[in-house]
């Protein structure tokens, strides 16, 4: 029996009990540019590098704010980022409305994390393509959950997907990151980035961070980049 013979529609099982349509998918995520994110004792931190298709191209945004207290970063395919993220926004509309509100962020994720496994489901869809890593801050204290192409959804202290992430998570492993504060968080994030580099060098243009701090979300301005990256050993 060859592979390809079950991977035809996301609905066929092999005989050893996997979805290849689901793990190529997956495989989208791990091969897409690298993001890391972090929780603090006061801020959760999502760092992105950007890529272009070609040195005369604009680099493609990898961050995306969802409501006022969360957003998003994603790897994987770009085009799908941006639906996941209209999805999301939606969610969050919906639940201030109704709620007077903003949304909680475990509920933004179980949301996604369904729409994300109903793809699974129907021969006539297609698993998306991407990893998102949801940052927010709710009356439940800060969270940064890891959301996967088959619907599996985990809420960490530390995480990173992506091309090479496995050598930002080796990083963020060695340091207490739950006891340290904005800026510490953000020094780190940048160093678990420029670990994933080939080069070993990061820039403004390059990277993009978002912050969760004082209940609000925001994705830092280029000078307060500059000020980071200046920084680094």
């Amino acid at each position: 029996m060859f592979r390809n013979q079950y991977d035809q529609d996301v609905l066929s099982w092999s005989p050893h009990g996997r979805l290849h349509q689901v793990e190529y998918a997956i495989e989208a995520v791990t091969q897409g540019s690298s993001v890391v994110g972090c929780k603090g004792s006061n801020a959760v931190v999502i760092a992105a590098l950007k890529r272009s298709s070609s040195e005369l191209a604009a680099r493609h945004e990898k961050i995306f704010p969802i409501s006022k207290n969360a957003g998003i970063a994603v790897s994987g395919l770009v085009s799908d980022g941006h639906q996941i993220a209209s999805i999301l926004r939606n969610t969050a509309i919906n639940s201030s409305f109704v709620y007077n509100r903003e949304a909680r962020v475990a509920h933004l994720s179980a949301a996604t994390a369904r729409k994300l496994q109903a793809c699974t489901q129907h021969a006539s869809r297609r698993p998306y393509g991407v990893g998102i890593l949801l940052a927010g801050s709710d009356e439940s204290g800060l969270h940064l959950h890891q959301l996967l192409p088959s619907g599996d959804a985990y809420e960490s202290e530390a995480v990173g997907i992506g091309s090479r992430s496995q050598a930002a998570r080796t990083y963020l492993e060695k340091y207490r990151l739950s006891e340290m504060s904005l800026d510490q968080l953000v020094q780190h994030s940048l160093r678990a980035l420029r670990e994933t580099c080939p080069d070993g060098t990061i820039s403004t243009a390059c990277c993009t961070v978002g912050v969760v701090h004082n209940s609000e979300f925001r994705v830092l301005e280029n000078a307060e980049m500059e000020a980071y990256l200046s920084e680094l050993e």
